[in-house]
This record gives C-alpha cells, sequence and structure tokens, in this order.
C-alpha cells in the first residue's frame, strides 16, 4: 500500500503486506491525509486494524492536528479487536517515559494530543527511547508504536537509520493468531516440455557475444540463468498443486 509517493503532497506513505495475509485496505472518514490502514483476518471473529501515520513537524494548527486526533479516535471506535497504529507523530516535546510534556503549556499541540491519548482512548506507546538524531541535535521520541494490547509486541529493537535518513528503524515482532491463505503450489511438468523449441531457441544465441572472458563470472553465471529460466516458462508447462 502506498500514499503520496507520485506527487509533492506530503512525504509519502509505504506499507509492505505479505501476500500471505488476508488483507485489505480501510478508508478513512477523518480528514487527516498522512496515512494508511488495512484491515488484517485473524482466527475466528477477531480482526487487526494497522495503521501508519505521517504527521507534518511544520503544521502546528490546531485544525490539522484535530484532524489527527479524530483520525486515531475514529480508528477506535471501528469494532476491532486488535489495533496497532505506527509513524512518525513529531511530537518532540513528550516525554514518553513519564507521559508528559516539556515546560509547554497547557494548550500546545502536545499536552493536548498527550491528553487526547491517554484519556480518550486505550492506546499504550511500547517505545519510548529517542528515534531522531543528528549531530549535536537533542535526540527526541518521533516516531510512535501505538497498540491497545502492548502484550502483543515484543522484541522491539532500535536499529541503524536507512539511508540518508536521521531516524532510526524500529524492528519488532507482533504477536497473534493470524489466517494465512492457501497459495497452490505450482509444479512443473519437465516431462512434459516442448525440448525441441527449447533447443532452438538456445541455438539461436550468439554465445560468444553475450559471455565472454572479460565479464565477471557473476555476470556471465547470471546472464545464462536469466536465459533459462526465461525459455524454461516458455517450454515448460505447470500445473497447480
Amino acid at each position: 500500500m502506498r500514499k503520496n509517493l507520485e506527487t509533492d503532497e506530503g512525504r509519502g506513505l509505504l506499507l509492505y503486506i505479505d501476500s500471505n495475509l488476508e488483507s485489505t485496505e480501510v478508508n478513512m472518514e477523518a480528514q487527516f491525509q498522512e496515512n494508511i490502514f488495512i484491515k488484517i483476518k485473524l482466527n475466528q471473529n477477531d480482526k487487526l486494524l494497522i495503521g501508519l501515520i505521517y504527521r507534518s513537524p511544520s503544521n502546528n494548527t490546531k485544525e490539522y492536528n484535530d484532524k489527527l486526533t479524530e483520525l486515531i479516535s475514529e480508528a477506535t471506535q471501528k469494532g476491532f479487536s486488535h489495533i496497532l497504529i505506527m509513524g512518525d507523530f513529531n511530537y518532540p516535546a513528550i516525554d514518553w517515559e513519564i507521559w508528559n510534556t516539556k515546560g509547554e503549556n497547557e494548550n500546545s499541540i502536545e499536552n493536548r494530543f498527550l491528553e487526547f491519548d491517554t484519556r480518550k482512548i486505550s492506546y499504550s506507546n511500547i517505545q519510548s527511547k529517542p528515534t531522531r538524531w543528528r549531530g549535536t541535535d537533542t535526540p527526541h521520541t518521533l516516531d510512535l508504536i501505538l497498540t491497545n494490547e502492548e502484550e502483543m509486541i515484543s522484541n522491539l529493537e532500535y536499529m541503524s537509520p536507512l539511508g540518508k535518513s536521521d531516524h532510526c528503524v524500529l524492528s519488532f515482532d507482533y504477536n497473534c493468531y493470524i489466517n494465512i491463505k492457501n497459495k497452490p503450489r505450482i509444479a512443473k511438468l519437465y516431462d512434459h516440455g516442448n525440448y525441441h523449441d527449447f533447443k532452438l531457441e538456445l541455438d539461436k544465441i550468439n554465445w560468444q557475444e553475450e559471455i565472454k572472458d572479460d565479464f565477471s563470472v557473476d555476470t556471465n553465471w547470471k546472464y545464462f540463468l536469466t536465459t533459462l529460466n526465461e525459455l524454461e516458462q516458455r517450454f515448460v508447462p505447470t500445473k497447480k498443486k
């Protein structure tokens, strides 16, 4: 799932989902744009809502931040047994170890969000250590993992940033009883292959031009293997099992 990756609107969101999971996108009515939500079917009648959120640090208006709290509130009202919301929330003034703000007045956006999070919904933030730092800047906890069942999360790790990012990578396990799709296994019927045409196609290749001594072994092997696999797909039939 992706959002705003090809436009200049926002930073863009990308959420990878294992193809073995039964998942569908959930469209939220709240007007906060930078979000992706999906539903994953669990065992019996349970279902998991996963959300990915990005809050821009450059927009500190009350209207913008109210849209975010409306979005999170909507997530709690959709009847999901399990909820996991993660992302870059950009609230540097919140100290998540003590669930308080650092010198902010009671009407600040951080205080308003913290009051909403602690009093109006039953989420827990699983991680409280700094996730963003650059040079001599003060480290801040900007990336959050919110859940309605913190015992479902284990093995939280703070890993090195990717590429040029100054945010660390958060890795964790979400432990749940999940439905796995029964994907059919594809078997190759080698005894029914059209090896006559397979050989004709191989004979058309100028191997002295395609595989040379001044190429690396890896390059030559990759070309040979790719060619073989492509011809196998064309001339060897398959069957679902």
